[in-house]
């Protein structure tokens, strides 16, 4: 004979009103993983019996992805204007401009041809700048004494000649000096004493020049 649960004011017992909540839940976790699944596109049925099911039954989560075609990278220089070129942008060697006389006086200065000019390595000192024609760059010392210096005929004709280039025009003082340097070791550092005197002259007087006598500005 079957037993019914006894009522109680017209409720159910406990026990059979928690077995309905327990349904009701399960009834209603059961949906909500079926919407779940149906949203992502899972098969129910390949989940039997908790054991793996074979590849051929299995379906992806997630939609296959198109094949992408090969991208080979390829570098961009600097210059196309890249947004990683710009920035950090790769410096060079620093460029240097020099005008065509002062690139001229290098090369002959690395082959051992140039002029020295004989007013930069003075007391003096060479106020033409970069427009001087003649070499700016340091130059070993030679030595003048002893078998390298000249008999003293010579000697007075080199004084000669600097004397009368420091008589001459003012424009051309100094390309007259350069000529006479260029003859002998002995001859360059004579210049160089000449105008190493005419600059300390220059120093304690400032008087009116004399006839004939030049001084350089």
């Amino acid at each position: 004979m079957a037993h019914h649960p006894k009522q109680h004011g017209g409720r159910v017992g406990h026990g059979s009103e928690s077995s309905l909540s327990e349904e009701s839940s399960s009834t209603e976790w059961v949906l909500r993983l079926n919407k779940q699944w149906q949203a992502e596109d899972v098969d129910i049925n390949s989940f039997t019996d908790n054991e793996p099911s074979s590849s051929s039954n299995q379906k992806s989560s997630m939609p296959s992805m198109p094949s992408m075609p090969s991208v080979s990278v390829l570098s961009v220089p600097a210059a196309q204007g890249s947004a990683s070129a710009s920035a950090h942008p790769q410096r060079g060697p620093p460029c240097v401009i020099m005008a065509p006389i002062v690139h001229a006086l290098l090369q002959s200065h690395r082959a051992g041809v140039c002029d020295p000019c004989v007013f930069f390595n003075s007391a003096r000192g060479c106020r033409a700048g970069r427009t001087c024609p003649f070499c700016h760059l340091d130059h070993p010392k030679v030595n003048v004494a002893g078998s390298n210096r000249p008999r003293k005929v010579i000697r007075d004709k080199i004084k000669e000649r600097i004397e009368h280039c420091l008589q001459g025009p003012q424009d051309e003082v100094h390309a007259c000096l350069q000529e006479v340097a260029r003859d002998h070791a002995y001859a360059r550092c004579l210049v160089r004493g000449y105008l190493d005197e005419d600059a300390q002259g220059d120093l304690k007087e400032n008087s009116p020049t004399q006839p004939g006598e030049v001084i350089f500005l």
